[in-house]
């Protein structure tokens, strides 16, 4: 089952002089099958959710400020099939992730 593990981003903000904290961890409570191409996954088990940047409803992460986001995400699929995955900012693709079930994976950032 897919996963993103968000971790802490303490982000200074210059403006109001405090620090925010924006992390997230969500996962997948079922198997998916069948999606369609650049289709949103939307994580229906989320665990932290500090800062409210995760969109349950959408599956978006807003970053509410300016900072260092890490992603970490995992995924996984049965014997014979493979699942692609990416992170997309502004239409763009800026990491990818991709798994087969010959134990084969691959990706970058």
């Amino acid at each position: 089952m897919p996963s993103i593990n968000l971790n802490t981003c303490l982000c200074w903000n210059f403006k109001r002089l405090h620090f925010v904290d924006i992390a997230f961890q969500a996962s997948l409570s079922k198997h998916l099958q069948n999606l369609k191409h650049q289709e949103t996954l939307i994580y229906d088990k989320v665990l932290l959710n500090e800062g409210k940047a995760y969109n349950q409803k959408t599956g978006e992460f807003t970053a509410s400020v300016g900072g260092i986001y890490s992603f970490n995400w995992k995924t996984m699929t049965s014997v014979g099939k493979y699942f692609i995955s990416e992170i997309v900012y502004n239409g763009n693709q800026i990491a990818f992730n991709h798994c087969d079930g010959r134990g084969l994976s691959s990706g970058y950032v």
